[in-house]
């Protein structure tokens, strides 16, 4: 224990598993496989990244339609966004309210840049998703 600050019988099951086995890399488990693969979870993360405003129907729709023999639920998808990829679903925060020169200024550059942006402008609330620990709160 005082070299490798591991106790005996620790080292001495893993010495039993290296002579029986030949590596100790750990025997495949039984149970269902997940229905998410690596690379489908990245690109959940890609349609949070680029847009955290996203519901979970809108991303189980989206894996759905990239991905056609996958038939992913909204729920599943929930699932891995709070407990694997470690977001929270919250309000966004508050900010003070307009002066009117401030929303007219607004109107004027939203209408210039009408064709770049996708405004959200009839939802009463709106949910955001934050990686845990990203917000300030």
């Amino acid at each position: 224990m005082r070299i490798t600050g591991f106790p005996k019988s620790t080292i001495h099951d893993l010495v039993k598993k290296l002579k029986e086995r030949g590596s100790l890399t750990p025997l495949s488990r039984s149970g269902r496989p997940r229905i998410l693969t690596a690379e489908k979870r990245r690109y959940l993360g890609l349609l949070i990244k680029n847009n955290n405003t996203i519901t979970a129907t809108e991303i189980a729709t989206k894996l759905n339609e990239k991905y056609p023999n996958l038939n992913v639920s909204e729920r599943t998808v929930q699932r891995i966004i709070t407990d694997e990829l470690q977001y929270v679903v919250c309000r966004p925060l508050r900010i003070p309210l307009l002066q009117p020169i401030h929303i007219n200024k607004r109107l004027k550059w939203a209408q210039n840049h009408l064709v770049y942006h996708n405004f959200q402008t009839f939802r009463k609330i709106q949910l955001v998703r934050y990686r845990h620990g990203d917000q300030a709160w």
